[in-house]
């Protein structure tokens, strides 16, 4: 059986995750249906702009509330721990933004999947 604090790092990782994910979604959503970012580039760039805040905003969300300890010296942080996640993400980024997200918009898949 599971420890308990283990079980509710998984909860807290995963309703984290859920909240990133939600904020993307939201966020590309006012970009392209609020904003006027219509065109394939436009939609293109609203992918992007949405996936950055919301890999910030997971940064912290799981920093704050998954895994707190550790230093939280703001330098450290900034320079250190910030960039490291990113590279950790940027692949994926990478991927959906040059070739998924291209893809799907030339099958006419909506934007939001």
């Amino acid at each position: 059986m599971m420890p308990a604090f283990l079980s509710l790092k998984i909860t807290r990782f995963l309703l984290g995750g859920g909240l990133a994910a939600a904020l993307n979604l939201v966020l590309i959503f006012i970009l392209v249906d609020n904003v006027g970012f219509d065109s394939a580039v436009l939609r293109n760039l609203a992918n992007i702009i949405s996936m950055e805040i919301s890999l910030v905003a997971s940064f912290f969300i799981y920093r704050i509330w998954v895994w707190p300890g550790g230093s939280w010296k703001i330098k450290r942080i900034l320079f250190n721990q910030l960039p490291l996640y990113h590279l950790s993400a940027g692949l994926s980024i990478l991927l959906r933004t040059l070739v998924i997200f291209p893809v799907l918009d030339w099958l006419g898949v909506n934007y939001l999947i």
